[in-house]
């Protein structure tokens, strides 16, 4: 307890961050990339599908218990994914983790600049609301 004591007097004396500090260029580079990854964040609306989950599926024509099924099993998935993200995190490191995801987005097929109507529509067969033989067209 007496240590808890210590460090809250010596944060009391600590000197705290101003604006004028963002005028040092480090400073300012770490504020940023904190700033976009906030508003990444906010922008990629996956909260708004946690909590509306079962709402938007039974508007969408599922029954009640199977809309309340698949958002249980979007928070089991979730959960499920993060504590595999800390595992790798932790035995791979962040840079290596950082660089596959690139590599994956740059040069896997299915996500190379195209969007999911993109690949979906690739899928069904559908180019310009006529079906095609193709199953997958090649950009």
């Amino acid at each position: 307890m007496n240590e808890i004591q210590d460090n809250l007097a010596t944060e009391k004396n600590m000197e705290k961050a101003t604006y004028s500090d963002l005028a040092t260029p480090w400073i300012r580079h770490i504020v940023f990339i904190a700033m976009g990854i906030a508003i990444c964040q906010q922008i990629s609306g996956v909260n708004s599908i946690m909590y509306y989950g079962t709402q938007i599926l039974t508007e969408a024509g599922f029954s009640t218990q199977a809309a309340l099924i698949g958002n249980v099993a979007n928070g089991v998935i979730s959960v499920t994914a993060t504590f595999f993200g800390i595992w790798m995190l932790g035995r791979h490191g962040r840079r290596p983790l950082i660089l596959g995801l690139l590599f994956t987005f740059k040069f896997v097929p299915e996500t190379k600049g195209r969007s999911l109507e993109q690949i979906e529509k690739d899928f069904r067969g559908i180019e310009d609301g006529k079906k095609v033989h193709a199953a997958v067209v090649e950009h």
